[in-house]
């Protein structure tokens, strides 16, 4: 009897596992699920309609649902902004994710933007919920910049740095770093206004107007107006000779051979023919909307918004990143707004995206 009872047992306990792993099973594919549909509402830019499922799926540990959750709660002005909800999961995201490998983990990126939100948090606090801790705000910078490598997280870093005197020449140093070898249009928009303004020493008046036009050249359309402005005040300051040099520091920098170092050092083109490069500012040629107040049209290169063309609200971008072509850097208000989000994409419920490189934050 008792061999009879095993016999029966063990055929009882097969189907107990098989319907207990096929339970676990449809409850991960159900998180995954409903991540891919928040995915979807996302693109659609349902944003309000792809809380739930980000909800569902974050609560089930979907490391990519987690993330946009915070961000999503992150937007000013939205009906689902709720501030302190993301600073605890971008906390939590951050705690549980700290030690990802930037080489091999494609949840590094994530994780780094994650720390750059906390970080304004940190910063500026949230009224009546958590008080501002500047240590804790660069310890969470720091780390992203230093330990994930991350690009923006070093340009924040180099602009705080840019607050103290003494570390203006490691500010430098960094901006420098990431306009010629990261192609960082709001770094060398810096370093064009720092020049311009002589905080670190005096420099040769071109260096300024030849970080403003490479900075112009590496910028997306977002950033064309605000770098623009720099351009074009700079542009109409410079005398004709200065404009040549500019044009020679440009091309030099765009193929990383500038010591920034160097002081006054020449950049080697200046004298010599150069000929005409497709997309290149050339003095003669181009036509613009930007006026110099002499009425003296400043050449823009291809591409880039004229002055004027833009709406008063597009025109406030610069100001919501913290910048000002008038006096250079101001701290920016804690402002994400949609536009600002990147592509989400589906992923394994680890942080894998299923998509191409585009699809990820930028580093």
């Amino acid at each position: 009897m008792r061999i009879f009872r095993t016999k029966l047992l063990a055929p009882a306990l097969i189907v107990l596992l098989a319907l207990s792993g096929h339970s676990v099973g449809a409850a991960d594919q159900s998180a995954e699920g409903a991540y891919k549909a928040s995915v979807a509402a996302m693109k659609a830019h349902d944003f309000a309609g792809a809380i739930p499922d980000l909800r569902y799926a974050s609560e089930r540990g979907v490391f990519l649902a987690q993330y946009y959750l915070a961000r999503l709660y992150a937007i000013d002005g939205q009906p689902f902004t709720n501030h302190k909800l993301a600073f605890n999961l971008l906390r939590g995201l951050v705690a549980a994710n700290r030690g990802v490998d930037p080489y091999i983990d494609k949840r590094a990126p994530f994780v780094a933007n994650a720390e750059r939100i906390l970080a304004i948090y940190y910063r500026q606090g949230i009224r009546g919920e958590i008080p501002a801790d500047p240590v804790l705000a660069n310890a969470h910078l720091e780390h992203a910049a230093l330990r994930l490598g991350d690009t923006e997280a070093q340009f924040q870093l180099a602009i705080l740095d840019l607050q103290s005197p003494e570390l203006v020449p490691r500010a430098l140093d960094t901006l420098d770093m990431l306009a010629q070898s990261k192609h960082h249009a709001g770094a060398a928009a810096q370093i064009a206004l720092v020049y311009s303004k002589g905080r670190q020493h005096e420099r040769p008046p071109f260096e300024a107007l030849g970080y403003a036009l490479f900075a112009l050249k590496l910028a997306g359309e977002a950033d064309r107006i605000w770098i623009g402005d720099i351009y074009q005040s700079l542009f109409c300051q410079a005398s004709a000779t200065e404009r040549a040099k500019a044009m020679a520091l440009a091309d030099e920098l765009e193929r990383g051979a500038f010591d920034v170092t160097d002081g006054d050092r020449q950049p080697a083109e200046i004298g010599r023919n150069r000929p005409h490069q497709q997309g290149v500012l050339d003095l003669g040629e181009a036509e613009t909307q930007r006026v110099c107040g002499n009425g003296e049209r400043v050449p823009e290169l291809a591409g880039v918004v004229p002055a004027g063309a833009v709406d008063q609200e597009t025109r406030q971008g610069p100001i919501a990143k913290g910048f000002n072509s008038a006096v250079g850097f101001i701290a920016p208000p804690i402002v994400l707004n949609l536009k600002d989000l990147e592509t989400p994409s589906p992923g394994d419920g680890h942080g894998e995206p299923l998509g191409g490189i585009d699809d990820q934050p930028q580093r």
